[in-house]
């Protein structure tokens, strides 16, 4: 059942969302925004949307998705970040030497973990080359 808050918006009494806990596996942070997840694992559902939406279907593979979870797993900080002595959680998997360019896909050691941040420098500087 849910809550109703004494706030009333237009014509109807406003009601707030049960909390629930955050999809991601693990994580016990209840929920309210019916996102379904919390601040710290939006990034999990953007990815599965970004995928879903991606302009290249090979990001839309199972093969991609795998190696790219696996990369995030044994590699969770943002290399780049790593070097300058920075501390900072993955948020995707780059090919380091880009596709388009003649990067191996599907190899292991073309994969870079990297925050948002980073990611966006790098392609910047690709597209600059």
């Amino acid at each position: 059942m849910a809550c109703v808050s004494s706030v009333r918006r237009g014509t109807t009494w406003g009601v707030s969302m049960p909390s629930k806990p955050c999809k991601k596996a693990g994580c016990a942070v209840l929920v309210r925004d019916g996102s379904g997840y919390c601040a710290e694992h939006q990034q999990v559902k953007q990815d599965r949307e970004a995928a879903a939406n991606a302009t290249d279907p090979f990001y839309c593979t199972a093969r991609w998705q795998r190696l790219r979870n696996y990369k995030r797993k044994v590699n969770p900080l943002c290399e780049p970040c790593l070097v300058k002595g920075i501390v900072k959680g993955v948020q995707m998997v780059d090919h380091t030497i880009p596709i388009k360019k003649g990067g191996r896909p599907l190899d292991l050691s073309n994969l870079k973990s990297m925050c948002n941040e980073c990611h966006a420098t790098k392609t910047a500087n690709d597209k600059m080359r």
